[in-house]
């Protein structure tokens, strides 16, 4: 059966199927790239869902229709809105992931500073010596869940590269509590998802008060973890040497804005909990599907030992083709802060537009047997604009796109120059889960190292 929604102005909206939200939210949640993928079988490439506690999402799955929704991100399209309400107790109020408008617009231009294409590459030796130093730990001929061991090396880069930290103690310190604030946010925004924002709120507010429950683990693990990054703020911005460190978080500390003001103490913190958020999980997460695929393709997986070090090509190939066919993030949605005309459908403000990488990704026109894992069709070869987003579009594209990038380039090379992944014999390709925000691995990538 299918919905027809109507909007305020009378002009239909796009359709969508006639279940209940509770309905719709169930198959969502059970399954959300099967559900979403017969629903654009049904329904073409722009149909409407309708889930609890969040407004109707208009989803597209058309390369010129995702150009358009990027092109919002100038007029009526607030991104971040959308995640506000799982993100801002996470990241502060002063984060690009939940900003919009001129605010946004300054945050993103203070970090953008670090992340400039010329000072990225001095960090990859540093990377591959963290991956080296923790495939040495791996144990040969025995089974492994990679995904966690990718989230080490990421948690490692992010600490001695992004924050700069170098205290072993500090080091250890944050290594125990930063998995903890992100494992105690997850079961928060899991709750959020089904809740308005006004009920979530009172309740999170009295669940604090209660021992062991997810809201207090949360506050206390967010209040130890900020406890240790205020004083290495204070610490850094009193060192000696600021001028010359060339971690992240040092250039942050020197970077100023158009009316050459710096950033605040609260700024610098929301800032480095925005890359924890959108660096940490996301890049092991990517990583751990490179190896899930390698494992499951030999042809690709000797041809990149063969080229690595040559130069990146094949491997940036690889790279792509997994974030192709196993997207990390599935979809970048906006509120709308007003109305929407497109494919002739009325869209009224306050609902959401979507682009769904997983559709975009796998269009027959957009990409010859979009199924099949060929590295292959990304070397010497010009995508169509819109029809490739690993990483977003429109002025809301991943701002650490390059250092994500980097940081693949520098570990996977480490990992299969020293060991050979195979996996138990018979076992059948990882499938997609939803964990978080991101699909993951459904069994966390299980491998087994052996001598190369």
């Amino acid at each position: 059966m299918t919905s027809v929604h109507t909007s305020p102005a009378g002009v239909s909206a796009p359709p969508g199927p006639a279940a209940s939200k509770f309905g719709q939210t169930r198959n969502f949640v059970r399954d959300p790239i099967d559900y979403l993928d017969g629903l654009h079988r049904q329904f073409g490439d722009i149909f409407t869902v309708t889930l609890v506690g969040m407004p109707p999402i208009v989803y597209v799955a058309n390369p010129e229709l995702a150009r358009q929704v990027f092109a919002t991100d100038r007029s009526v399209g607030e991104a971040g809105k959308t995640r506000a309400d799982f993100l801002q107790r996470m990241v502060g109020d002063n984060s690009i992931l939940v900003e919009d408008g001129e605010s946004w617009l300054r945050h993103r231009k203070l970090l953008g500073s670090a992340f400039h294409a010329r000072y990225l590459q001095r960090y990859r030796e540093q990377i591959a010596e963290i991956a080296a130093a923790e495939v040495a730990r791996w144990t040969l001929e025995q089974e492994l869940v990679l995904r966690p061991r990718m989230q080490v090396i990421a948690l490692d880069v992010l600490l001695r590269v992004v924050f700069g930290i170098h205290d072993l103690e500090r080091v250890a310190q944050l290594r125990e509590m930063l998995p903890r604030l992100t494992a105690a946010a997850a079961r928060m925004e899991t709750v959020a998802f089904v809740l308005s924002r006004a009920a979530w709120t009172g309740l999170e507010s009295m669940l604090r008060k209660i021992p062991g429950s997810a809201a207090a683990r949360f506050a206390v693990a967010r209040a130890d973890v900020d406890r240790i990054l205020y004083d290495e703020i204070e610490r850094r911005r009193a060192a000696p040497d600021i001028a010359e460190r060339t971690d992240l978080m040092s250039q942050l500390l020197r970077a100023s804005d158009d009316d050459g003001e710096k950033m605040t103490d609260l700024e610098l913190r929301d800032g480095l909990m925005t890359l924890l958020e959108a660096g940490y999980e996301t890049t092991a997460t990517a990583m751990a599907w490179v190896f899930e695929r390698l494992v499951r393709h030999p042809r690709v997986h000797d041809r990149l030992v063969e080229e690595v070090d040559k130069d990146d090509k094949y491997l940036e190939a690889v790279i792509n083709e997994t974030l192709r066919t196993r997207p990390i993030v599935p979809v970048m949605p906006r509120a709308l802060s007003g109305d929407l005309e497109l494919a002739g459908y009325h869209i009224p403000a306050g609902w959401w537009v979507a682009p769904s990488v997983p559709l975009l990704h796998g269009r027959e026109a957009s990409f010859d047997d979009p199924e099949v894992f060929r590295p292959e069709r990304f070397l010497d070869t010009d995508l169509p604009r819109g029809t490739f987003l690993p990483f977003g579009g429109g002025r809301r594209h991943c701002l650490g796109a390059q250092f994500a990038m980097l940081e693949m380039k520098a570990v996977i090379p480490e990992v299969i120059k020293r060991v050979r992944l195979r996996t138990r014999a018979g076992a059948p390709p990882e499938q997609q889960r939803g964990s978080h925000v991101l699909l993951t691995p459904s069994e966390g990538c299980l491998v087994i190292p052996g001598k190369r």
